[in-house]
């Protein structure tokens, strides 16, 4: 009789513990959800950097060439250099 009684003294403990530390949880939930909607935001903002930084990349490529293909033509053309001193 003293055993089940240790046993349900216990039990009451744990239920008392378990109560406690759901309404620790419902408190912190909503501060979880907001974070895991900023994450989801972060990731997807990282996203669009990194594809905005490729395109910038690609484009001061593209401008790279057409600068070294416009000082070509300027050094074929006579007097070129007067034109390279302009810019």
């Amino acid at each position: 009789m003293g055993n089940d009684m240790q046993r349900v003294q216990q039990l009451g403990d744990s239920i008392r513990q378990l109560r406690e530390d759901m309404d620790a949880l419902s408190k912190i939930a909503p501060q979880v959800e907001k974070m895991i909607a900023l994450s989801s935001t972060l990731e997807s903002t990282t996203k669009n950097i990194n594809e905005n930084m490729s395109k910038v990349s690609k484009t001061v490529s593209e401008v790279d060439e057409k600068a070294k293909k416009a000082k070509e033509l300027i050094d074929k053309i006579p007097g070129g250099n007067q034109i390279k001193s302009f810019f």
